[in-house]
């Protein structure tokens, strides 16, 4: 029996690792591109404008994990599943008019509350029109990338992220060239680079459209499962953004730009390489899961845990040790003062990738709720310590509360995971 198990668990790795051969250049050639991107962007723009930049990225990011999060969840979770139980024409149908119903009506919201809180309006007109158009591109490109994962068409998969990647690069710099380096230059690039690969894929998201074969039934499982993980996108952006948010109304958008390019750096260093292991893993492990069953999947997570920590603490300590010398290489001579954020936050960011391969696991036995109490308390944590901390001690202080609220919840995942 222990040798069987041996095996299975051997041919699950195997799997894993061809499946991360093809997100290799998915993640690396994205991250190069976020890499090049700071390294330009806060050469060409002051630190107020990068920050300006900054919030309205992280605002979109934050309307689309909230609104759209438990669709792009539900594809990854379930696809398996109807495709096994032979509804997943239903299935595909249900999710991709959940997604078009959404993106409408927080499109609505979004109009009403600009025409509420931006007078005059017409000062606004060419940034809303840019962020709304940002909005469905990001919205439509990250369904299309969820869905591609969930069907495990890698080499598909990793073309459409490096062609995003390099276009929201590309015509950026593009746009900074015909026009001025601004903040609506940046967007407008990165708006153009999805509405490029949403054209190519186009047909193919029609062609599953079927609004005969949509399903009440399908749509409250995917909301049940997913709606309860909004909270957590919503506690997991509170605690990796909502600092830029409190340094924006305590000591103004240069402060933001400054401290988002230090943490930038750190966060889109480790994140290359664990997106490329959890986008390989996961889609398999829920396989394992639906498959094999429990006992089996909670191995594999485990060694998964292992080989996370072996490749990402010497990364960390590069961080701790050499912060000032990163910046220097990374960053433009204004922003090089954010140094001092990022021994703390590359401390924040092993804390929160460890945390996410606990979460695998809840979200595979369904416990949804449990993770978003586990965001809920730790992002609570997160705004308190910012509020206190900012003040006195600025974006140190930031990076400071996101290593505590980063720790706080990995030990109550770690709890969670051993418990179920």
């Amino acid at each position: 029996m222990g040798e069987k198990s041996k095996k299975l668990e051997s041919s699950i790795f195997k799997e894993i690792s061809k499946d991360a051969m093809y997100y290799i250049p998915a993640q690396i050639i994205p991250g190069l591109c976020g890499f090049f991107a700071i390294i330009i962007y806060t050469r060409f723009l002051s630190p107020a404008q990068y920050g300006i930049y900054i919030l309205v990225l992280n605002t979109i990011s934050i309307v689309i994990s909230i609104g759209l999060g438990w669709i792009y969840n539900s594809v990854l979770r379930y696809h398996e599943f109807y495709g096994k139980n032979s509804q997943l024409s239903q299935f595909v149908s249900t999710t991709y008019a959940s997604l078009f119903l959404v993106v409408i009506i927080l499109i609505i919201v979004g109009l009403v509350v600009s025409f509420c809180f931006f007078r005059p309006v017409s000062k606004f007109l060419e940034l809303i029109f840019i962020v709304i158009f940002t909005f469905i591109g990001k919205s439509l490109f990250s369904y299309i990338i969820s869905m591609l994962r969930a069907k495990r068409e890698t080499l598909k998969y990793s073309i459409y992220s490096i062609l995003n990647s390099l276009g929201s690069i590309v015509l950026p710099l593009l746009f900074f060239l015909c026009f001025r380096p601004s903040p609506e230059s940046i967007l407008s690039g990165i708006t153009l680079s999805s509405f490029i690969i949403i054209v190519i894929e186009i047909k193919n998201l029609w062609r599953h459209l079927n609004f005969h074969s949509l399903s009440l039934l399908i749509f409250k499982k995917c909301f049940s499962y997913g709606f309860p993980l909004v909270g957590v996108a919503f506690g997991s952006m509170i605690i990796s953004i909502s600092d830029r948010y409190i340094i924006q109304y305590l000591k103004g958008s240069a402060d933001v730009g400054l401290y988002a390019s230090g943490y930038d750096i750190v966060d889109k260093s480790i994140k290359i390489a664990f997106s490329i292991i959890l986008a390989a893993s996961y889609p398999i492990i829920v396989q394992q899961y639906e498959q094999k069953g429990s006992e089996e999947t909670k191995k594999t997570l485990g060694r998964l845990l292992n080989i996370y920590i072996l490749v990402f603490a010497p990364i960390v300590l590069i961080f701790i040790t050499m912060a000032p010398q990163i910046a220097r290489i990374f960053l433009g001579k204004e922003f090089r003062d954010a140094s001092v954020i990022i021994p703390w936050i590359a401390l924040g960011t092993f804390f929160g990738g460890m945390s996410q391969i606990f979460a695998q696991w809840l979200q595979l036995k369904e416990k949804t709720r449990i993770i978003f109490f586990i965001f809920l308390i730790s992002a609570i944590i997160n705004v308190d310590l910012n509020c206190v901390l900012i003040p006195n001690y600025g974006i140190l202080g930031a990076a400071i509360a996101t290593f505590i609220s980063y720790l706080v919840c990995l030990i109550f995942y770690f709890r969670a995971f051993c418990k179920i």
